[in-house]
């Protein structure tokens, strides 16, 4: 334990040098760089991983002479349906991974006490699985030096979020506990279906040095430190999960009168990029490819080899822009866009309206399901579509239909909106699609669409 705490310290403390090393590169150095170590990671998939091996192989791509370009992007229904021939380490699979979720919930348990195993959210019920070694983990968390201030003896961070499961976010924070970390840091994870009273009363007693919440959470603080509720005094406030509004920056900087960081982050790479200004986001491309498509970007994550992500796509949407300062070498976008929605509000048990996001149903902890939407007929009205599996039986159905009210149910009573809030559950053939997009919203407002619905 005491060696591999100090291998880990060792590691820490190369990487923050290797931050800094690479931001005095040039553009050319950091392609240079990118290009050594794709051709590295392209090799080691092909010899270890089944699935980049026959992908080459049908296409009749060499390792050795293979451009990023041509290789096919890979799609995260493809990842959740190929995950056991693309990782690497034949120790870990989906159904392990999916037996060490269920018994170990705790973001800071590690799978073998060897692998940080992350699942991401969505909108299906299905979530995809990544995982990286200790060693890859500090690699990706390390560029928070980029953000967050150098080595403090114990500061004390907060973070609210999901924190109920193996999440980026959560999971992110409480690295600050583990090991040697611990004497710099104290952190504190909230999570963010808490009543606003409760985790009022929980800051004020903790008074964190660091605010990390998702985009969502900061208007009802702020709300509350205005009404003199939460009296917190933060050096650094950091908004995360979905895109931080101008408007939303400068409440934060009225209200607690502080640097604000806007965190773009994703389960697959870790850390993408963060900006202190509305000038936009500094791509942090130290250890990932990213390529810019008009509808969503292209991840190839050069530091995890447990788990070979190469081209994968990531359905936000990125825009480039010039940078505002001399920033060589790296890139950075003006917006993010895709995963955000606009709260709507429900009123809570005190008939007051308070915002809700998509952020807190993407972790409602309903049981897997093909499709979820909800549907907003107004403040006290509710319905949510779902889509389940058609070979499920009779009894089955209804048992799951069970679980996913009283998941609902669950949720609303943690909001504190259980009394004033009504909800029904409806199963459909097929959830309304975007007439824009093309794509399933989540979140669909008073919507008089017509339905193929089946008896609930």
């Amino acid at each position: 334990m005491l060696w591999s705490s100090i291998q880990e310290s060792v590691a820490w403390l190369h990487d923050f040098r290797q931050r800094r090393r690479v931001s005095k590169w040039t553009r050319e150095q950091l392609e240079n760089d990118h290009a050594r170590r794709f051709r590295e990671l392209i090799q080691f998939a092909v010899r270890k991983s089944p699935y980049y091996e026959e992908l080459l192989e049908t296409h009749g791509l060499s390792p050795d002479r293979v451009t990023l370009e041509q290789i096919p992007p890979l799609t995260k229904q493809a990842l959740i349906a190929n995950f056991d021939r693309i990782v690497t380490d034949p120790a870990i699979s989906t159904d392990r991974i999916r037996e060490f979720l269920a018994s170990e919930p705790d973001p800071s348990h590690l799978l073998d006490n060897k692998y940080y195993v992350i699942r991401t959210s969505g909108t299906s019920g299905v979530p995809a699985y990544t995982a990286f070694s200790v060693r890859e983990w500090i690699r990706g968390c390390s560029l928070q030096i980029r953000y967050l201030p150098g080595l403090q003896w114990r500061r004390r961070l907060a973070f609210i979020g999901a924190k109920g499961d193996h999440y980026a976010g959560v999971s992110l924070t409480l690295t600050g506990e583990r090991g040697v970390n611990r004497l710099f840091n104290d952190c504190r994870a909230y999570d963010h279906n808490l009543p606003v009273d409760v985790l009022v009363e929980e800051l004020n007693k903790f008074q964190p040095h660091v605010l990390t919440a998702y985009a969502n959470i900061h208007p009802s603080l702020i709300q509350q430190a205005i009404r003199g509720r939460l009296k917190i005094h933060p050096r650094l406030v950091v908004s995360s999960g979905e895109p931080l509004r101008p408007q939303l920056r400068t409440k934060l900087q009225d209200t607690y009168n502080t640097s604000i960081v806007d965190l773009y982050c994703a389960s697959e790479t870790l850390l993408i990029g963060s900006g202190t200004t509305d000038d936009g986001l500094m791509l942090h491309e130290d250890d990932t490819l990213v390529e810019v498509a008009q509808d969503h970007w292209l991840a190839t994550n050069l530091f995890n080899r447990i788990v070979p992500l190469i081209r994968y796509r990531v359905n936000d949407v990125l825009e480039l822009k010039e940078p505002p300062q001399s920033t060589a070498p790296f890139r950075w976008i003006k917006a993010i866009a895709g995963r955000n929605e606009l709260p709507f509000e429900l009123v809570n048990n005190d008939g007051d309206p308070e915002p809700i996001s998509q952020m807190s149903l993407l972790y409602l902890p309903v049981p897997p399901l093909q499709g979820l939407q909800l549907v907003i007929h107004d403040s006290q009205n509710i319905e949510f579509r779902i889509v389940t599996s058609d070979q499920r039986l009779p009894f089955q159905r209804e048992s799951l239909l069970r679980d996913v009210r009283r998941a609902i149910q669950n949720w609303l009573v943690g909001k504190r909106m259980d009394r004033n809030v009504r909800f029904e559950v409806k199963v459909v053939d097929q959830l309304t699609i975007d007439p824009q997009s093309g794509k399933v919203k989540l979140i669909v407002r008073n919507t008089s669409e017509k339905l193929h619905i089946r008896a609930a």
